[in-house]
């Protein structure tokens, strides 16, 4: 085994000229560099170290690909341009991965207030809900990854109490069948709030959210 100061010396003039050199090594049991050191070389001659090692390739300037050594097949580690097309495909497939996830549309149309003995606007309702799209969205992707046909109605009707508070959230109509789906989008209306809330008394609302996978 060489001296820690042969193993150093050594480093030095194998970094001296390793500017010239890629090193690629086939397997922990064969062809790593660490073989020949262990085996106590001493040459001052780099790419004669090299030469020892199974299965490393030797470069050149102005070549992008990897010479052999005498007697060997290349290490498999071959010019750049070998490797592009392998990137370029893990691209397309991570691309077409993300391009592919389910995307759906949703419609909030015809709500209103339809009973109650309070005042309370609308509009403010409207204004909340579209502000909350993206839950009730992720209800409906959620479940599109399962079935990507899935469409129809869901209906909500609900009550917003004189706290701001939203309490009997339920689904009263549900055209696209899917129990889970309907469930999800009663639980979203149900954390809305509103500040202040109605006057007078509570007032009851009901929403209808139209569901359509996007092409």
């Amino acid at each position: 085994r060489p001296s820690s100061e042969e193993r150093a010396r050594l480093t030095e003039e194998v970094a001296a000229t390793a500017e010239a050199l890629i090193i690629g090594a086939l397997g922990a049991s064969e062809g790593a560099l660490s073989d020949v050191l262990m085996g106590g070389a001493t040459t001052t001659d780099a790419q004669a170290v090299l030469a020892l090692v199974a299965g490393v390739d030797v470069a050149h300037r102005g070549s992008s690909e990897l010479r052999p050594r005498a007697g060997q097949r290349g290490s498999g580690v071959g010019g750049v341009g070998d490797h592009a097309p392998t990137m370029a495909s893990m691209a397309v497939a991570t691309r077409d991965v993300r391009e592919t996830a389910p995307r759906g549309h949703i419609t909030v149309t015809g709500g209103g207030d339809v009973g109650g003995s309070g005042d309370f606007d609308p509009a403010i309702v409207s204004r909340t809900i579209r502000g909350r799209i993206r839950a009730i969205q992720r209800c409906y992707e959620t479940q599109l990854g399962r079935n990507p046909t899935l469409a129809g109605t869901v209906r909500v009707r609900f009550t917003v109490t004189e706290r701001g508070t939203v309490s009997g959230a339920r689904t009263v109509e549900n055209t696209t069948n899917d129990a889970a789906l309907a469930a999800c989008v009663a639980q979203r209306i149900g954390r809305l709030r509103f500040h202040p809330g109605p006057v007078g008394g509570s007032v009851d609302f009901a929403y209808p959210f139209v569901f359509a996978p996007q092409r």
